[in-house]
C-alpha cells in the first residue's frame, strides 16, 4: 500500500513539475521597503525567482535586502559603519552562490544569506561596478587619483580578496576621468565605460586583454558625453547606454538625454540613437535582452519639476519598441538605477522613491514583458494570485528551519502536510479553510533527522507537491 502510495505520490510530482515549467503567468509589483532603505543601486534575480537588491539606508549605511518571487523582504544585512557620502554600491554573484558587493574602497563577500565571509579595502580607489571572473575572482573598476587628476583603474583580485594586478589607463591626449562600467568578454578580456577630457568630457570605451592590458581605447561624441554602461552583445560587439548635452549657446544651461551606441568588436561604431525622452533624462544602464533587443532604465525629468523613473523598450537597431513612465503610482520623485530581464520574461528595476517630506525609501519594480504593471501594490499585500502554485522553500537545503510559500486563486479548505521518502506524514502545517491570497509559513524540522522530505499541499480542485532538504 505505501509502495502505491509513494509511486502515486513521485508521478504527481513529476507532472505538476512538468506543468510548473511551461507555465507563463507573469507577476507584476511595485514595491518600496519603507525603514529599511533609501535606493536601490544594484539587482539580481535569484534562483528561487526572488531577487537580491545592495544600496544604503538613510544614514548612508549598506544594506542589502533579498525578498521572495513577489518582492516581500525575506532577510537583510547592513554592513560597517556608515559612509560620509554616498558611492555607488554594485553588486554581483559568485560561484558559490553568495554575492559580492562594492562601494567606496571596500569589497564585501557574502555568502547565500547575505553572511559576510570577508571583506577587504583597496586604498586610492573609487568603485564604481564589480563583476565575477570566470576563474572564481573578481575584476573592479571606477576612479583612482595620483598627481590631483583621476584616472581609470582596472583592478583583478583572487576568490579570497586578494589583489593580482592592478593597471591604471593614463591617456596622453588628455586623462581618463573615471570608469563607470566594466564587464567580462567572452575571450575573458575586459571592456569598460566612462568619461575622459580633453577640451570636453567625452564617452570613450577600453578594450583589455586578461591581463588588464589595453587592446584599444576609443572616444564617442563631444561636450559632455559620457558612458553609464557596457555589455557584450550576443555577436561579440558592444551596447552603450550613455548621455550626451545640447549645446544651444554658450551660457546656457545643459541638460542630459540619452545616448544609445552598438560597437562591433573593434569598437567602431555600427549605430549610435540620441533620444530626448523628455525635458531631461538620463539612461543609467542598459542590457540586452534575450529576444535580440535592448531594454534600458533612468530618470526623467519632466516639465512637472518631478524626476520619474523610466523603463524603454528596444529592438536589435535601437528603435523604441515601448516606453513605460513611473508617474502617478507613488508621491514623490522616483528613478530607476539597475534593471534585469527575469527569468519568466518580463523585467525587474530597482530604484529608489523620494517624497515631498525628503524620506526616501528603496524601491522594486516588476514588469510584464509589455512593460505593464498589471496591479499595484507598495506596501504590504502581494498581488491577487490567479492561480494555484506552490513554491520551492527557501532555504533548500535547511537546517533547521526553512520558509514555504503557496497561493490560492479562490476562497477553500486547505490542507498542507510533510512526508518522509516512505510517504509517512511527520506533520502537518495547514488544515483549514482560507481565503484567495499569498501565503507563507515557518517550517521547523528541528525533531526531524537529515533527508528528503515531500511537502503536499491539497484543496478541492489541485494537489501540488515539492521536495526538500534536511542537512544538519
Amino acid at each position: 500500500m505505501k509502495k502505491k502510495y509513494l509511486y502515486q505520490l513521485i508521478k504527481t510530482i513529476l507532472c505538476l513539475s512538468f506543468m510548473s515549467q511551461i507555465s507563463n503567468a507573469q507577476i507584476t509589483f511595485l514595491k518600496t521597503y519603507s525603514g529599511l532603505a533609501a535606493q536601490g543601486n544594484s539587482l539580481v534575480q535569484t534562483s528561487d525567482s526572488g531577487f537580491v537588491i545592495f544600496g544604503y539606508t538613510e544614514a548612508n549605511q549598506p544594506i542589502l535586502i533579498k525578498t521572495d518571487k513577489f518582492g516581500d523582504t525575506v532577510w537583510t544585512w547592513k554592513y560597517d559603519i556608515p559612509q560620509q557620502y554616498r558611492s555607488k554600491y554594485t553588486l554581483t554573484k559568485t560561484l558559490e552562490n553568495g554575492y559580492i558587493l562594492g562601494y567606496s574602497n571596500v569589497l564585501i563577500k557574502t555568502d547565500i544569506n547575505g553572511n559576510q565571509i570577508w571583506r577587504k579595502n583597496y586604498d586610492s580607489v573609487y568603485i564604481s561596478k564589480i563583476e565575477s571572473a570566470i576563474d572564481s575572482g573578481f575584476v573592479f573598476t571606477g576612479a583612482t587619483y595620483k598627481d590631483n587628476w583621476g584616472y581609470v583603474y582596472l583592478v583583478k583580485v583572487d576568490n579570497l580578496g586578494v589583489k593580482k594586478w592592478i593597471k591604471i589607463y593614463d591617456d596622453s591626449h588628455g586623462a581618463f576621468v573615471a570608469g563607470n562600467y566594466i564587464q567580462e568578454t567572452k575571450d575573458r578580456g575586459y571592456i569598460i565605460t566612462g568619461f575622459t577630457l580633453l577640451q570636453d568630457e567625452y564617452l570613450y570605451v577600453i578594450k583589455t586583454d586578461s591581463n588588464g592590458n589595453i587592446l584599444w581605447s576609443k572616444k564617442y561624441g563631444a561636450f559632455y558625453t559620457e558612458g553609464n554602461s557596457v555589455v557584450q552583445t550576443t555577436d561579440g560587439g558592444y551596447f552603450i547606454t550613455g548621455h550626451y548635452t545640447i549645446k544651444p549657446c554658450e551660457y546656457c544651461e545643459l541638460f542630459y538625454h540619452t545616448w544609445l551606441l552598438k560597437l562591433n568588436s573593434e569598437g567602431d561604431t555600427i549605430w549610435t540613437k540620441k533620444y530626448i525622452f523628455d525635458f531631461e533624462d538620463q539612461s543609467r544602464v542598459g542590457k540586452q535582452t534575450t529576444d535580440g533587443g535592448y531594454i534600458i532604465t533612468g530618470v526623467k525629468y519632466t516639465v512637472d519639476l518631478k524626476n520619474h523613473l523610466f523603463v524603454a523598450k528596444l529592438n536589435e537597431l535601437g528603435d523604441t519598441l515601448w516606453t513605460k513612465t513611473l508617474t502617478d503610482e507613488l508621491p514623490g520623485d522616483t528613478e530607476g538605477y539597475d534593471i534585469v530581464e527575469t527569468y519568466d520574461g518580463g523585467y525587474a528595476v530597482a530604484g529608489s522613491v523620494t517624497y515631498y517630506n525628503g524620506q526616501s525609501d528603496m524601491l522594486l519594480l516588476k514588469l510584464d514583458k509589455d512593460g505593464e504593471i498589471t496591479a499595484v501594490d507598495s506596501k504590504e499585500e502581494n498581488l491577487m494570485p490567479k492561480e494555484f502554485s506552490l513554491y520551492q522553500n527557501y532555504p533548500n537545503p535547511f537546517n533547521p528551519s526553512t520558509t514555504i510559500s503557496y497561493q490560492l486563486p479562490k476562497n477553500g479548505f486547505v490542507t498542507l502536510k510533510i512526508y518522509d521518502v516512505l510517504g509517512r506524514e511527520v506533520s502537518t502545517l495547514v488544515n483549514e479553510y482560507k481565503s484567495a491570497g499569498n501565503y507563507k509559513l515557518n517550517f521547523d524540522a528541528s525533531n526531524l533527522s537529515s533527508g528528503v522530505y515531500i511537502y503536499t499541499i491539497c484543496s478541492a480542485d489541485n494537489v501540488l507537491s515539492k521536495k526538500m532538504i534536511l542537512l544538519r
